[in-house]
């Protein structure tokens, strides 16, 4: 009570040698400072943090930055040879991996004096005043037609049920955590308007979804059937009743073998040619030996900035509707990337200086959107023998 009264006032207090808590993960060091301050009155060393990690740090700072032989206070990239400059203890709140933005300006504020062959951008200081443009992956083909632009028209789109007024959610869903969306699925998010149908007589028959081969196959069994079996056909001119399989000589069964895969052959080619399947589909066709359809692969995107993250979780509130940052409203192809620009975000997040955030803006350090270093690479990795 004495020292957190002393602190609050302009009297000598214990701030100097006891400036805060510990982060939770060395609580249990207690009050053995030695542990960590080796030498009296001297900054803790990467010695003391290598006799508890050094099992566990090779690589811990990319492949091309520091290996634990450049962990020491002689050597290494200035600005971070020191394991203290990233990882501050006894702040408040207690919190072991600093978040402001020197801890990532120390080196990237002049990045290519440290690393010639860095392959990001070489300066970067503050995300309001010195950032890069956002770096997209290229717009090869997804192997899709689709047209945003149709598909939120404001009359609505056609479909079975009437005209249909869709939004961005109808289709686009996010996944637990709210991170980013769950691939869009045919039969879940389109097939309410899209549907695989192809024999008018009976509406609620489809043919199976991704497979050429199989819609083919599928089509040649089902009139196979129809044709030997003498289905009922609802909608055939009166007489076109044929007799049942089983009182059919070898000669009228072949002949209606026949004449089931003609009509499974116009059927196919209706659906892979002029509807179904090429109203969305990238569809192309053999022109020797039997007809055969080839639907071509869908790739479509789903991670767009690598290097960030971002949550549409937590942008997704009123003031920021989907059309805030996607022009997906008149967006005419599958290949339009519907990302942002850097101005974009820049109107609602400033720099990372809090004090010089204005009250209409986020203050955004250079974690708030980037982790260390690449998701793909851990930041722990044991130490190989001999290495």
């Amino acid at each position: 009570a004495l020292q957190a009264t002393l602190r609050t006032s302009a009297l000598p207090d214990d701030h100097f040698w006891s400036p805060g808590a510990l982060s939770r993960q060395h609580e249990a060091l207690g009050a053995r400072c030695d542990a960590c301050h080796v030498k009296p009155f001297e900054r803790v060393r990467n010695d003391a943090c290598l006799a508890c990690h050094g099992g566990t740090l090779h690589g811990h700072l990319g492949e091309a930055a520091l290996t634990d032989s450049a962990l020491k206070e002689e050597g290494g990239v200035p600005g971070v040879a020191r394991c203290a400059a990233c990882h501050g203890e006894h702040h408040e709140p207690p919190t072991l991996v600093r978040d402001d933005p020197a801890v990532c300006t120390a080196c990237h504020q002049d990045l290519r004096s440290l690393a010639p062959g860095t392959r990001v951008a070489p300066t970067v200081t503050d995300f309001a005043r010195d950032h890069p443009a956002f770096r997209l992956p290229g717009s090869d083909s997804s192997g899709l037609k689709f047209p945003h632009q149709q598909h939120l028209a404001k009359a609505g789109v056609r479909s079975p049920t009437g005209d249909t007024v869709l939004g961005c959610q109808d289709c686009h869903n996010l996944e637990p955590g709210g991170a980013r969306f769950r691939p869009v699925q045919m039969e879940r998010d389109c097939g309410g308007c899209h549907l695989l149908d192809f024999d008018p007589a009976y509406p609620d028959r489809t043919v199976p979804h991704g497979d050429a081969q199989a819609v083919m196959e599928f089509l040649v069994d089902y009139y196979s059937r129809r044709y030997l079996e003498n289905f009922a056909d609802p909608l055939a001119m009166p007489g076109a009743a044929r007799r049942p399989a089983s009182g059919l000589s070898a000669a009228d069964r072949a002949r209606l073998l026949r004449s089931a895969q003609e009509q499974a052959d116009v059927v196919t080619r209706d659906l892979f040619e002029r509807r179904s399947c090429s109203q969305c589909h990238e569809i192309t066709r053999s022109t020797t030996g039997p007809a055969i359809w080839k639907v071509q692969p869908v790739a479509i995107q789903t991670t767009w900035l690598s290097g960030a993250m971002f949550s549409h979780e937590r942008h997704g509130t009123a003031l920021t509707p989907c059309e805030t940052c996607h022009e997906a409203a008149t967006s005419e192809a599958a290949s339009d990337q519907l990302l942002p620009g850097i101005a974009t975000c820049r109107d609602c997040h400033a720099g990372g200086d809090v004090r010089a955030t204005p009250r209409d803006r986020v203050t955004s350090t250079c974690t708030l959107c980037h982790g260390f270093h690449v998701t793909s690479k851990p930041l722990w990795r044991a130490k190989v023998a001999g290495k």
